[in-house]
């Protein structure tokens, strides 16, 4: 007959009795304490730091802000109505909330009679917006135009932009005259749909 083991005896007079998490058998070694955190503490563990959101336990990024813009949730915060469509990830994107509360916020700013001064505010931020990135665009690309400098073989450096201080200074007149039109373009459009 085969002899069974004491710790397989032992696990049985546990399940009979009830005691279903008794130890069968005494064992040493290695045991890792871990200390509970509650809702929202923040604890650094191994050179990171964590935090604990709805009861899970999640790594805070330096990127953290940058992750939680381009999240966009489930339902509007506002209306509670769903975000599966484009139009409404798109408005939640500009405004934080769905396309219907802003087609209602907008509805409401017709009936107050402000509608046509919050459109050209927004037309004048967004020219502006569109100003600045074509002005950093436009200064890193002279940047580049004017730093030809290539390496050879020998190590030499060469020097290969043949751009002038007079061409330089045409490019960068007929840059700012560019702006000046498209902003005279728009503030000619807003004074038509004004009048």
């Amino acid at each position: 007959m085969k002899k069974i083991k004491q710790d397989k005896v032992q696990r049985m007079r546990n399940l009979v009795t009830g005691d279903y998490g008794a130890k069968t058998q005494k064992r040493s070694g290695y045991r890792k304490y871990s200390k509970k955190y509650s809702e929202g503490e923040e604890w650094e563990e191994d050179g990171k730091k964590w935090t604990l959101k709805r009861g899970v336990k999640q790594n805070l990024t330096k990127l953290k802000d940058a992750r939680d813009y381009g999240k966009i949730p489930l339902s509007c915060p506002k209306c509670s109505e769903a975000m599966s469509r484009a139009q409404h990830k798109f408005m939640f994107k500009h405004y934080g909330h769905c396309l219907y509360c802003q087609t209602n916020v907008e509805h409401e700013k017709k009936r107050e009679g402000t509608y046509n001064q919050w459109v050209i505010e927004n037309v004048k931020k967004n020219f502006e917006k569109w100003k600045e990135e074509k002005r950093q665009r436009f200064s890193l690309w002279l940047e580049e135009v004017d730093s030809k400098n290539y390496i050879t073989e020998a190590g030499q450096i060469e020097d290969w932009s043949n751009m002038s201080e007079s061409a330089k200074k045409d490019v960068v007149g007929r840059f700012e005259n560019h702006i000046a039109d498209e902003e005279e373009k728009m503030n000619k459009l807003i004074n038509e749909e004004t009048i």
